[in-house]
């Protein structure tokens, strides 16, 4: 069970107590009374806003060495403490297909970086170079998203359709095979925060349940949580909840590559591969 702790208070922000504390002062020091009409009061109102404004910068300045109150970029300086670092964006990814009406003579080249928009600030460039035989009317490449994040994500086949560099004078057209997908942006801080938390967990190739969802949860910034479960002695299973519908194969196998890592895995323990919640 989690612990549940005060909010953290390093100084008095409150403008009244402030102002009480104020005046008390002045009244101590001068032996005066003051009153709300009194010329002194303008003065220590004034004082007293800018104090509380200084005070509240303070205690959030303070807040920032705290891993729950942190945010970037103080909280990516806490996470190198413990060796945990924000997962970048990364670009969406498609396979394309380019295609002839009428099957070539020769072969042609399509070389990597070929580009195909979906929209004017939207493009995939061709992950290798990939030939169209002769004789053959079509072939499949892979190619990624010019930009990371979550921009390129959900581009519906026909969307992805224009041809932007020429190839050797060849009328080509070319469409994705599926929706575009992968992208995500860079981890938020609430994310990166949890992983933090998890971290000391992965210090011990011990196999806890714990260590074994850092290690799921750093596969990528869309896992929101892992469930950990042993469906028979000696064997772990993972299921990953996405912040989006079902994981697609290619995460299922970064998360079983990192969970199956020497390091993370202790060496009796067989790591099921990581499943779809159903």
């Amino acid at each position: 069970m989690a612990l549940a702790l005060a909010e953290p208070v390093f100084l008095e922000t409150r403008p009244e107590v402030i102002l009480r504390e104020v005046i008390d002062w002045y009244e101590k020091e001068s032996g005066k009374k003051l009153y709300p009409a009194d010329d002194e009061m303008l003065l220590i109102n004034m004082v007293v806003y800018r104090e509380s404004l200084v005070r509240t910068i303070i205690q959030d300045v303070a807040g920032q060495n705290l891993v729950a109150k942190a945010r970037a970029p103080m909280i990516d300086y806490l996470g190198h403490l413990v060796g945990v670092f924000r997962l970048p964006a990364v670009p969406a990814l498609a396979t394309l297909r380019f295609s002839v009406d009428e099957a070539p003579a020769a072969n042609i080249l399509i070389p990597a970086g070929t580009r195909v928009s979906a929209t004017d600030s939207v493009i995939f460039a061709t992950d290798s170079d990939v030939l169209l035989q002769a004789g053959s009317l079509s072939v499949q490449v892979h190619a990624t998203c010019t930009d990371a994040g979550i921009a390129g994500n959900g581009w519906q086949p026909a969307q992805i359709s224009n041809l932007l560099d020429d190839i050797d004078g060849a009328d080509l057209q070319v469409v994705a095979i599926a929706p575009s997908a992968g992208g995500a942006d860079a981890e938020s801080d609430d994310h990166l925060r949890e992983r933090i938390i998890l971290a000391p967990e992965s210090f011990s190739n011990a196999g806890s349940k714990g260590a074994y969802r850092f290690h799921a949860m750093s596969a990528h910034q869309d896992i929101v949580d892992v469930a950990v479960t042993r469906p028979q002695p000696g064997t772990v299973k993972l299921t990953p909840l996405m912040s989006y519908g079902l994981p697609d194969q290619t995460l299922l196998d970064a998360v079983d590559g990192i969970c199956s890592d020497e390091k993370v895995r202790p060496l009796p323990i067989l790591s099921s591969p990581a499943s779809r919640m159903r």
